[in-house]
C-alpha cells in the first residue's frame, strides 16, 4: 500500500527526510521481525528507545522509519538515503493511524464490547463469549492469553491486554477472525 508521508498531505507529520511516499507492506515497533518494505515504528518502551534499533530495521529491509528524534533519524538518513524517514510528534499516534489506514479500518466492520476492571476480565469475557455465541452470534474476543472466534481459540502471545495497534489490525483483518465478522 503506497503511503503519502509529506506535511503537506499529513497533519501528524512534522517533517521527512528521503522520498516522501513509499511503498509498504508491513507494519512494526520490532526490529526483529522486519522485511523488505516495512515500516517500523520507533517506539519508547519501559526497557528500550526503538531509536536504538534503527539500524537493526534498516538493514532488514525497512523502507519506512517513524520516530520523534530528528537527530538520530537524519543521521540514520545519510547512512541509508532510500530509505523515507519521517519525523513525527508521538510515533504510538501515527503507528495508530497507519495501522488503521493500512489495515482498512476493520475494527469499524465490528461492534465492540470492553471489560475494564482490576479482576475478572478474563471470565467475564468468557461469559460474554459464550452467551453471544449461543444466542446465534459470532464473536471474537482478544485477551492476554488468547484470541478466539466463535469455534476455536489461538494463543495471543502477548503480555498486555490491549495488544498495540498493529497487533490488534492484524489479529482482526486474518481470516481467523474475519470468519466472527460473516453475518
Amino acid at each position: 500500500m503506497f503511503f503519502d508521508f509529506t506535511p503537506e498531505n499529513n497533519k501528524d507529520v512534522k517533517d521527512i527526510y528521503g522520498p516522501g511516499t513509499a511503498d509498504i507492506h508491513a507494519l512494526t515497533y520490532d526490529s526483529r521481525i522486519v522485511h523488505r518494505q516495512t515500516a517500523f515504528f520507533c517506539i519508547n518502551g519501559d526497557h528500550y528507545d526503538g531509536h536504538q534499533f534503527i539500524d537493526q530495521a534498516a538493514g532488514s529491509g525497512a523502507n519506512v522509519i517513524i520516530g520523534t528524534e530528528r537527530e538520530i533519524l537524519y543521521q540514520s538518513h545519510l547512512n541509508h538515503p532510500a530509505i523515507t524517514y519521517v519525523i513525527v510528534e508521538d510515533a504510538k499516534r501515527m503507528m495508530s493511524i497507519l495501522s488503521a489506514e493500512f489495515y482498512a479500518h476493520v475494527y469499524q466492520r465490528m461492534k465492540s464490547i470492553a471489560v475494564t476492571g482490576t479482576n475478572g476480565k478474563t471470565t467475564v469475557t468468557a461469559f460474554i463469549h459464550q452467551l453471544l455465541n449461543r444466542s446465534g452470534m459470532r464473536t471474537g474476543s482478544i485477551g492476554t492469553e488468547k484470541v478466539r472466534d466463535d469455534q476455536s481459540s489461538r494463543s495471543l502471545n502477548h503480555t498486555t491486554t490491549p495488544p498495540p495497534k498493529p497487533r490488534i489490525s492484524i489479529t482482526f483483518s486474518t481470516p481467523f477472525m474475519r470468519k466472527a465478522l460473516r453475518p
